[in-house]
């Protein structure tokens, strides 16, 4: 997602409020930028977990 100094772009979520209010906003950060997000008053949810299943 586009940032602004490691948080999400205000414009981003006023353009995501103003399609979907009401809506929860994820975004997948880590390091500097997780910090930046929970100073801008995002909680984090917990580590994001990928699963690759290979193809045969």
């Amino acid at each position: 997602m586009p940032t602004v100094d490691g948080v999400l772009d205000p414009r981003l979520r006023t353009a995501v409020a103003s399609l979907h209010p009401g809506a929860q906003v994820t975004d997948f950060a880590w390091g500097s930028d997780l910090d930046a997000m929970v100073d801008a008053g995002y909680t984090p949810l917990g580590p994001q977990r990928l699963w690759v299943r290979k193809e045969e």
